[in-house]
């Protein structure tokens, strides 16, 4: 177990990591993450698209949340929750004290953990407890009650292992798609990915609605926007038209465009921001 603490000028922030089960390997991408913040005031952040779905259980106050799916285009409070695979940015206020307990599965992770068509939860925020009943509610008190981060991660890893114990063979044609698509940086036609698993686009888009939750089209969106983002924050600064041309954006408008989309401004104003921190 791994700990990390920050001091800032509004507060401070404690953060614990911890490896899951080696049987989770290839489910959970990277540690357990456990974090407490105590700060004066609350924060807002944009949560871009990410090929991966977290996590989060909640040991302290409510988060608000606005998903591409929540209807009502208002922050909505949510407690322990997961985020199936988005298609834009979403909005996340806390009230500056939090603590939580998250987990980033793969994609294939998350639908041999919860068992449930991928489409029914794209562009949404779940509820842990609608998504997987009492099995959910159950852990989550646990957790709760748990003595400290050690017990908590210990109960964490019983939950997915037994949920693992009853989960769904991976097709394989999902796992080469989404290789191909990650390691072409989303640079493939959806075409000819088909040709290549042997199947038809109807079967791929099918394939993809049930396991991931989105069209290929829009998977290779967000994996040339991953790789956009990797290269904006290079040493050697990349000019912007360039970057478009060189991650398969068609010009600099739908290179504008595509951000806006993902994180709500333009690739350059992103790379300044994260640049000031």
């Amino acid at each position: 177990m791994r700990v990390v603490r920050q001091s800032f000028a509004l507060g401070e922030w404690e953060s614990v990591f911890c490896a899951p089960d080696p049987r989770l390997h290839g489910l959970v991408i990277g540690d357990y993450h456990g974090w407490t913040e105590a700060s004066s005031t609350g924060m807002c952040q944009t949560e871009a698209p990410k090929m991966l779905v977290p996590f989060v259980i909640n040991l302290g106050p409510a988060f608000d949340i606005d998903s591409p799916g929540n209807l009502s285009a208002a922050l909505e409070p949510y407690d322990s929750f997961v985020a199936g695979l988005h298609n834009r940015y979403a909005l996340v206020r806390s009230s500056g004290r939090s603590q939580c307990l998250q987990v980033n599965f793969t994609l294939i992770g998350a639908w041999r953990l919860f068992g449930v068509a991928m489409h029914e939860i794209a562009n949404r925020i779940v509820s842990i407890e609608d998504l997987v009943g009492d099995e959910g509610r159950v852990a989550i008190d646990r957790i709760r009650m748990a003595s400290g981060w050690p017990e908590r991660f210990e109960i964490l890893d019983d939950f997915l292992l037994k949920r693992l114990g009853g989960a769904a063979v991976v097709p394989h044609r999902i796992d080469r798609a989404l290789h191909r698509l990650k390691t072409t940086g989303g640079a493939v036609g959806i075409g000819a990915l088909a040709d290549e698993l042997d199947c038809s686009c109807k079967q791929l888009i099918r394939l993809f609605d049930d396991t991931v939750g989105l069209p290929p089209k829009i998977v290779a969106r967000i994996y040339r926007f991953e790789r956009a983002v990797r290269r904006l924050g290079a040493p050697s600064r990349p000019a912007l038209s360039e970057l478009a041309l060189e991650c398969g954006y068609y010009d600099q408008a739908h290179f504008n465009r595509e951000f806006r989309a993902f994180v709500g401004c333009a690739p350059g104003e992103y790379r300044h921001l994260v640049a000031a921190g």
